[in-house]
């Protein structure tokens, strides 16, 4: 069976600067494709890969633990920067100007194209974060706590040192990050959770784990350009992310670990490229995984579609149309796909084509784009995808959101 994504509508994605690694804001119905690709397998990164980190131009970066080397893919080639790791490596970080941090046995190593130099640090860091200060964090997991580098001056500021699972501790903490209003998101490995310490706080938020969503040993957390957050729930073989619906789990659904392309055996670390694919080190499996974030072609429900191929099959074609409880609501014998206006009620559909090979296309109806807008000083009209001085209240505008009719209840106020 060939599969093959078809992608016609790409929802805006942007990314922020200021930082070394990509968050993008997501659209709402954002969802990744649940088979891999396997970006790179045990013969380049060796066994049980760790580290993981994607600035904003693409490169991405890991270390080999066998060799002890530094791997940067960049421009479709790749790249050795040092050789000179142990195999207790376990954390990287690259800052805005490419200076790569390397959380390594008993230090952290601090290596740029001409020079390296070793802070000296008396703990493993399973995690490290560069802020935009220029601070330098460190997750010692065998201390339970997070400390902090500054101006040559090592503090704690998450965890007191005494493994626990109260508000102010920690127990074997791994992965970490640091939003923009420098508060500090902490995968408490062996409590199960993701704990929220706000910008000097000592006492923490729990954001995932517990009675929000069931985890077991999360490894790594990261966040998106609207805080939302993802984790590699580590014991349970996934990655989950938030949204504004809550969280959901993103790739590794199954319940399940496994080798197969669909499958993690424990996730380590994950990061997003700048189109927001989603990599993840497979720590079991040898491998990074990429998979790719779906996109969907668009209709407005009040409009007639059609999807014909420009080739022609000599052997039998079919459509078939689920919706996303992968119920069939229409199947065709047929080459060409006719859906009419109001067909479909609004939502997500999976279009399977068969016609000597299988492709596979997502579609989403969409409700149709018309917005009143009043003139302060003019005529009042109707247009569709413009707005001119109008703050309106959607889902009041019209009677039926299909029609390009209005009715009296709708709600506006001049802005």
């Amino acid at each position: 069976m060939f599969i093959h994504w078809i992608v016609l509508f790409f929802p805006s994605i942007q990314t922020q600067s200021l930082v070394s690694y990509n968050h993008p804001i997501f659209p709402p119905s954002s969802s990744w494709s649940p088979t891999a690709t396997t970006f790179a397998n045990h013969s380049q990164i060796g066994w049980n890969p760790i580290g993981l980190h994607i600035d904003s131009t693409n490169s991405i970066y890991t270390f080999n633990r066998d060799n002890g080397q530094i791997l940067i893919w960049s421009n479709n080639s790749t790249k050795i920067l040092y050789s000179n790791l142990s195999s207790s490596a376990r954390s990287i970080f690259v800052t805005v100007n490419r200076e790569i941090f390397i959380g390594d046995s008993g230090s952290i190593k601090q290596i740029s194209p001409n020079t390296t130099s070793i802070i000296n640090i008396s703990s493993i860091c399973y995690g490290l974060f560069v802020d935009l200060n220029n601070s330098l964090y460190c997750s010692m997991y065998s201390r339970h706590r997070i400390v902090r580098l500054r101006l040559n001056v090592v503090e704690t500021i998450a965890g007191n040192g005494s493994a626990g699972s109260t508000a102010n501790q920690l127990e074997g903490p791994f992965g970490i990050f640091v939003d923009t209003n420098f508060d500090l998101y902490v995968a408490d490995f062996e409590n199960d959770r993701v704990q929220l310490f706000r910008s000097g706080q000592t006492n923490a938020i729990t954001v995932a784990g517990g009675q929000i969503i069931k985890l077991k040993n999360p490894s790594h957390v990261i966040l998106d350009g609207k805080k939302y957050v993802f984790i590699a729930d580590g014991g349970n073989h996934r990655i989950i992310g938030s949204n504004e619906n809550g969280f959901r789990c993103i790739v590794g659904c199954s319940g399940s670990g496994g080798s197969t392309q669909e499958k993690l055996r424990f996730p380590r670390s994950l990061a997003f490229d700048s189109f927001g694919n989603l990599f993840v080190t497979d720590l079991n499996n040898s491998r990074i995984q990429k998979f790719e974030r779906i996109t969907w072609l668009k209709f407005e429900r009040s409009r007639e579609f059609s999807i014909v191929p420009d080739v022609l099959f000599n052997c039998t074609s079919q459509w078939i149309l689920k919706n996303s409880s992968n119920t069939i609501l229409i199947e065709t014998g047929f080459s060409e796909l006719f859906i009419p206006a109001r067909k479909l009620p609004l939502g997500v559909y999976k279009l399977e084509f068969t016609g000597c090979l299988t492709s596979l296309i997502y579609i989403e109806i969409i409700p149709t784009n018309i917005i009143p807008n009043l003139v302060q000083f003019g005529t009042s009209m109707i247009t569709s995808g413009f707005e001119q001085d109008l703050k309106l209240d959607p889902g009041t505008y019209s009677i039926d959101p299909d029609l390009v009719s209005f009715d009296s209840t709708v709600n506006f106020q001049f802005i």
